[in-house]
C-alpha cells in the first residue's frame, strides 16, 4: 500500500489525527487495506490455532474475497473465550507474550488476554488516535485516573499517551484496605451465592463462610 503525502497533508482534519497517512485514506484503499488485513488475520488463524480454525467449517483466507465475507464467519462469543481458558484461543506461542490481562472473573471464568509486541503497539497506536481526535498534543499532561493492574484499565490510555509524547500523571487513590477487602468480597459472594444457588453447593465450599451479601 503507497500512500501519497501532499494527499493528507490537505485533509481539513489532519491535525487532529494521530497517523493521518492512515486515517485519511481514501475509501477505495483503506478497503484493499482492510481486505488484505483481514486475509492475512484468517490465515494467521489457521497456520497458528488449527483447533480455532475448525469453528469456520472449512473457511480459509481463499474464501475471503470481499469485505462482505466476514459475514460467513460465525461469531466469537466471551462463553466461547471462557472455555478456552486460559489460552485455547491465542494464535501466537506463549513465549512471545508480553503483556497478560485478565477479566475480573465476578461473572464467571475470567477472560485472559495475552498480548504480544506487536498486540501491544496496535493498542498503543488506537489509543492515540482516540486521544489525538480529541485534542491532545504532545505538549499536554494528561492525567489517567482508571486503575493499573490485571484488568486493562489505564494500561491503553498509557500507551496512548506515550506514543503521542505526553507526560503522564497516574492517579492513585489511597483506599482503606478494610473497605477495598470488603467491596471485593461483596462482590464475589454475590457471584458465588448465585452458583451456589445453581449447584446445591455451601457457601464454606469457596471460602465464604460468615460472609452476608445483602441486596
Amino acid at each position: 500500500m503507497k500512500f501519497h503525502p501532499s494527499a493528507f497533508i490537505l485533509h481539513p482534519l489532519y491535525k487532529v489525527m494521530h497517523q493521518p497517512q492512515l486515517e485519511s485514506l481514501p475509501r477505495k484503499e483503506l478497503e484493499a487495506l482492510q481486505l488484505e488485513r483481514l486475509r492475512a488475520t484468517v490465515k494467521r488463524i489457521g497456520d497458528n490455532n488449527p483447533e480455532y480454525a475448525r469453528r469456520w467449517n472449512g473457511l480459509g483466507p481463499d474464501d475471503v474475497r470481499a469485505l462482505a465475507d466476514i459475514r460467513r464467519f460465525p461469531f466469537l462469543t466471551k462463553e466461547d473465550l471462557r472455555h478456552a481458558y486460559p489460552f485455547g484461543m491465542a494464535c501466537a506461542p506463549q513465549r512471545d507474550f508480553v503483556r497478560m490481562h485478565m477479566s475480573s472473573g465476578t461473572t464467571g471464568t475470567p477472560i485472559i488476554c495475552p498480548h504480544t509486541a506487536a498486540d501491544v503497539a496496535q493498542w498503543s497506536e488506537i489509543m492515540a488516535r482516540c486521544l489525538t481526535s480529541a485534542g491532545v498534543t504532545h505538549d499536554d499532561v494528561i492525567q489517567i485516573t482508571p486503575s493499573f493492574g490485571l484488568f486493562n484499565g489505564g494500561f491503553g490510555f498509557h500507551f496512548g499517551a506515550t506514543a503521542i509524547g505526553d507526560k503522564i500523571l497516574v492517579k492513585i487513590l489511597r483506599v482503606d484496605p478494610t473497605e477495598r477487602k470488603i467491596g471485593l468480597s461483596k462482590k464475589r459472594a454475590e457471584w458465588s451465592a448465585e452458583q451456589d444457588a445453581e449447584s446445591g453447593a455451601a457457601p464454606t465450599s469457596r471460602g465464604l463462610a460468615g460472609t452476608t451479601v445483602h441486596r
